[in-house]
């Protein structure tokens, strides 16, 4: 049996879309928090990048397991390669972001900044990267059933 899919389903494209959507979500609630003054908000955020975290390690184990999987030397191989890097930089950034949020607290001064920054760029990475997962899916037709 394949464990890295679940009913003739590739597992990797299930388990992604919670952490793109938690890490992209606590953009949002940091915006809320900086326009509201409210702690409330900066919780949210910290929860969302933190439980993104956690999820995108089992995307990431599911993806590379996807990955060893392509046939060398294609061009979806290529393709596959900067899907992972982009994801997992954004991952790095993301937690970068979680450090310098020192707990659920509104961050301050260059800890704020840093937070912000590296949320941003992590959310750019990201975008970069589903550009990249969407390529293999629809493009090369990687993780889809062939009738």
């Amino acid at each position: 049996m394949d464990r890295s899919k679940l009913s003739a389903h590739p597992l990797h494209p299930l388990i992604t879309h919670f952490p793109m959507a938690l890490w992209t979500t606590s953009l949002l609630w940091d915006l809320l928090g900086l326009w509201r003054e409210d702690p409330l908000w900066w919780s949210f955020s910290f929860w969302s990048i933190a439980v993104g975290l956690i999820i995108a390690f089992f995307a990431m184990v599911t993806g590379f397991i996807d990955y060893m999987k392509l046939p060398q030397g294609g061009p979806e191989e290529g393709v596959a390669m900067w899907h992972m890097v982009m994801v997992m930089t954004a991952a790095a950034l993301y937690a970068g972001s979680l450090f310098f949020r020192f707990g659920t607290t509104t961050p301050s001064g260059i800890h704020l900044i840093m937070a912000l920054v590296l949320s941003f760029l992590g959310f750019v990475s990201l975008l970069v990267g589903g550009w990249y997962g969407g390529e293999l899916v629809y493009r090369y037709g990687v993780g889809r059933t062939k009738e």
